[in-house]
């Protein structure tokens, strides 16, 4: 059957729109594809993120637990050499005590309270990693 001019054209508009139009849901699917790749990177890294500061915080836990244990000890020891010295002087004055002490005694007290102080100092550190950390943990879990 013959077309008449009128429908071929029509015909021809209609092709070109069907053209235009797989064109564009083609170029659509790709942007899609590619979002959903990066969305995909982009929640491994969070997952990775997550994953490392989750290992940070449970070696820092660790650490925090040991530091206890090792506060505890000295805090023993401490008490310790605080009795003895308290039993030696009874019946007698401080400054009678200081004299009598040994200097290896001294030093041993001195190393003591060193020890303690470094202990402190390291679990108030430990302390505030974790902090730091719950609070990074925190905002990774809000985001």
């Amino acid at each position: 059957p013959d077309v008449s001019p009128r429908e071929e054209r029509k015909l021809q508009q209609l092709k070109e729109n069907f053209n235009q139009l797989t064109e564009e849901r083609n170029r659509l699917a790709g942007k899609v594809e590619a979002l959903n790749r990066d969305r995909e990177k982009q929640k491994h890294q969070r997952e990775a993120t997550l994953e490392r500061v989750m290992n940070a915080n449970a070696r820092l836990l660790e650490e925090k637990d040991k530091l206890e244990k090792e506060k505890g000890r000295i805090s023993d020891l401490y008490q310790q050499t605080m009795a003895a010295l308290g039993a030696a002087s009874q019946g007698a004055s401080a400054h009678r005590v200081e004299s009598v002490a040994e200097e290896g005694q001294r030093e041993t007290l001195a190393t003591l309270r060193a020890a303690i102080e470094e202990k402190s100092d390291l679990l108030r550190k430990s302390e505030q990693e974790g902090d730091s950390l719950r609070h990074r943990l925190r905002r990774l879990a809000m985001a």
